[in-house]
């Protein structure tokens, strides 16, 4: 969530009782009013007082969401359509299952850190990493998941076929996606810094 206070602008992402929080001053002639920030949560980072620039917490986010996509693209998936037919659909709701939290937090760290990113002025090699996670989380969004969905009602082998080759095929878009970003971020951290 996006906030304004007397001091600038900030972000802040909730994960449970957990709150990572950056915030970004602005100067005193941009300062043009004022809202308290939430406070309730009481355990947190706060990434600023941690000296962490918004390219840095991109370059964390997109690098642990590479390689979670690297995980599933090489190994995951690949393990789960060698599947054998007997028993698939319990492993294929076991996979969803232990897997859905794990992707909200990596995606939530993805969305938080591009939000703290818009604190800072944007470049080329920045809207490039955006481009790269909404192309990983879209294709999420949009294709892997009604895909998982539509595995789970699958009939058969003959059925899943052709849905778990899709889904394969989606999987490596939101690799190139996720490394794309990665590469992007840490350009822009390299532009940030100089």
């Amino acid at each position: 969530m996006l906030f304004r206070s007397e001091d600038g602008w900030g972000v802040r992402v909730t994960l449970g009782e957990y709150l990572l929080t950056a915030a970004k001053p602005v100067s005193a002639s941009r300062r043009t009013g004022a809202c308290s920030p939430p406070t309730r949560h009481t355990r947190g980072v706060d990434a600023t007082a941690a000296g962490l620039s918004p390219a840095t917490v991109l370059v964390a986010a997109t690098a642990l969401h590479a390689g979670f996509q690297a995980v599933v693209t090489l190994l995951v998936y690949p393990a789960l359509a060698e599947h054998p037919a007997a028993g698939w659909r319990g492993a294929h709701e076991r996979h969803s299952r232990r897997i859905v939290g794990l992707v909200g937090v990596v995606y939530a760290s993805v969305l938080g850190a591009c939000a703290y990113r818009l604190t800072d002025p944007l470049d080329v090699a920045t809207v490039i990493a955006y481009a790269g996670s909404a192309l990983a989380l879209g294709t999420t969004a949009f294709g892997a998941a009604p895909t998982h969905g539509r595995l789970s009602s699958a009939a058969g082998p003959q059925d899943r076929a052709p849905l778990l080759r899709r889904l394969l095929a989606l999987d490596r878009i939101r690799l190139v996606g996720a490394v794309l970003a990665l590469g992007a971020s840490l350009a822009a951290a390299s532009i940030a810094a100089a």
